[in-house]
């Protein structure tokens, strides 16, 4: 598997990303659901990635390469399988915050 992800963090989520989070989880939820729309519509998903992740590899335009089954928490796994190649997922929640997610393989 492989795919492209927009990390929505909210008020700091075990584990905390070295910035400082001061949305809420109402406000991450949102967001998340505005981008998914955005890319949907056209919009770049790395674009929207390397401005509004919380994740590291926003730096990569959101790409986490490849995958195999486990190395992905539960629910973003899951969601991964869900999508077809290309496909936007809605917002998925993890302990990390709120996901966008392109399946990209």
């Amino acid at each position: 598997m492989r795919a492209s992800h927009i990390l929505l963090e909210y008020n700091a989520p075990y584990p905390p990303s070295r910035k400082s989070v001061q949305r809420s989880k109402d406000d991450a939820l949102y967001l998340a659901q505005e981008l998914a729309e955005r890319v949907r519509d056209g919009e770049a998903m790395s674009d929207l990635a390397n401005v509004y992740s919380d994740c590291p590899s926003r730096e990569e335009g959101g790409d986490l390469g490849r995958f195999g089954p486990g190395q992905m928490t539960g629910a973003f796994e899951d969601a991964v399988v869900a999508l077809e190649i290309g496909q936007i997922s809605d917002a998925v929640h993890t302990e990390f915050g709120f996901h966008v997610i392109k399946r990209t393989g």
